[in-house]
């Protein structure tokens, strides 16, 4: 059986026995094993800020970490939430960054999961003359934005 085989079976198998009435289907996509879940019991998975779903995608990553390259994750989704999230927080990080570039005063955001932070600072990388970074101890922590700063 291959990695994605045993990733989907594990997904599979922990819905049934939770008794959530979902599915899961498993996507290659560039070095991520995306498990896509979707049934009725989709707002128990999304409730709370997806909470379930983020700790089912933790003890994935958990579980086969030592199966797992250095670019492969596991990433659990639930009726398309991590793309709307991640659009989401695209559309925070460009705001924010274009309020730093007006104001030039820096821009805290709120806590953040690494996949999140992730999200943000790549979409931050993109606008030019701000830079992120992220401030905390732990799981969660906070991406401050601000003005680039100048060479030369």
């Amino acid at each position: 059986m291959s990695l994605g085989d045993d990733v989907l079976s594990f997904h599979r198998d922990l819905l049934l026995r939770s008794g959530l009435l979902l599915e899961a289907s498993l996507e290659e996509q560039e070095g991520t094993l995306v498990v896509s879940m979707s049934g009725p019991d989709r707002d128990l998975m999304l409730q709370e800020r997806a909470e379930l779903l983020e700790a089912v995608q933790y003890l994935a990553n958990r579980i086969f970490a030592g199966r797992l390259g250095e670019t492969v994750r596991i990433v659990a989704d639930c009726d398309g939430f991590r793309k709307r999230k991640e659009e989401e927080l695209r559309q925070i990080a460009i705001r924010a960054s274009e309020k730093v570039k007006r104001t030039r005063e820096s821009q805290e955001l709120g806590l953040m999961n690494p996949y999140e932070r992730r999200i943000v600072h790549l979409a931050v990388a993109e606008q030019g003359d701000v830079t992120s970074s992220s401030r905390g101890e732990g799981y969660m922590k906070r991406v401050t934005i601000a003005l680039a700063p100048r060479s030369g």
